[in-house]
């Protein structure tokens, strides 16, 4: 068993390297008035895995090899049944390991520079290991809109990306073993300017 205290201090933790054959125990700091609940960030985003409780441990089994985040929400128990969602948060990430990721890299071809609202193709190829099943994922993040999905995981290797103003975006492909059910075997990132 891997066990790991955390603070709910706001705080994400660095990459912890689990085996996909041990347990993790996670404890949150015990607080009389508090209760929590634990949701684990996976290739479908966030899912909850332990609902609103006092208990402030979670026993988590990993079944998939992978990267992981688990997060940690605290409240004060006073507020439970209202639509309060929570006043702490802490998250920790894991490396499922077992077996080796199956997708060592990923590059991105697009070009450096682009016209707004014209439409921009970006590819993606992938390395992997003992895997035909590559899928992946399309993201844009820039400075107003933070991280946007252009494409979800999916066999295809293209995307059409429409910038909607001038300016610099990072487009980001994580790319993934299908039958990993962790968020991503490897990320790429490549900037583009927006005339």
């Amino acid at each position: 068993t891997v066990e790991k205290q955390v603070g709910l201090d706001y705080v994400t933790t660095s990459l912890n390297a689990v085996n996909k054959t041990e347990n993790v125990k996670i404890t949150a700091p015990i607080n009389a008035n508090a209760e929590y609940s634990f949701w684990r960030l996976d290739a479908n985003g966030y899912r909850e895995v332990k609902s609103w409780s006092t208990s402030n441990v979670l026993d988590w089994k990993p079944m998939q090899a992978g990267d992981y985040t688990i997060q940690i929400r605290a409240r004060d128990k006073d507020f439970a049944g209202t639509t309060a969602s929570y006043e702490a948060v802490e998250s920790l990430k894991f490396q499922i390991g077992g077996t080796q990721q199956a997708v060592l890299n990923v590059i991105i071809t697009s070009p450096l520079t682009g016209t707004k609202r014209t439409p921009i193709e970006i590819s993606a190829s992938a390395t992997a290991i003992n895997s035909d099943n590559i899928m992946y994922r399309f993201e844009v993040k820039d400075e107003l809109m933070g991280v946007s999905t252009i494409q979800g995981y999916s066999m295809d290797n293209t995307a059409t990306f429409i910038p909607r103003k001038a300016g610099t975006y990072t487009i980001r492909v994580l790319a993934k073993d299908a039958f990993n059910f962790g968020y991503y075997d490897s990320i790429a990132e490549k900037e583009i300017t927006i005339s």
